[in-house]
């Protein structure tokens, strides 16, 4: 592979998103964790992923790090398995 290895995640700390970030860190990719709390997700990694802060509303302190990098992969969001999807809950 050519190019950057960063790869950022929003939603990083979840179902989906914890052990992908920790394979993709184990393959030699430089993961970034997205996260409203950084404080609970750096303590998921074991120091394999780099946690930024991130507001789910602004690029303030993550946008430099997208410049370049390899993917953004989008997580975060409700959580598919928390019922049934009805009308109302799709809006």
């Amino acid at each position: 592979m050519s190019g950057s290895r960063r790869i950022l995640i929003t939603g990083a700390t979840g179902f989906i998103g914890t052990p992908l970030s920790r394979r993709l860190a184990d393959a030699g990719f430089e993961v970034i964790a997205l996260s409203r709390r950084p404080d609970k997700a750096k303590g998921l990694f074991d120091g394999n992923v780099r946690v930024v802060q991130w507001d789910a509303a602004s690029d303030l302190g993550w946008a430099d790090l997208a410049d370049g990098a390899f993917a953004i992969v989008n997580l975060a969001g409700e959580n598919v398995g928390t019922g049934r999807w009805t009308k109302k809950k799709k809006i």
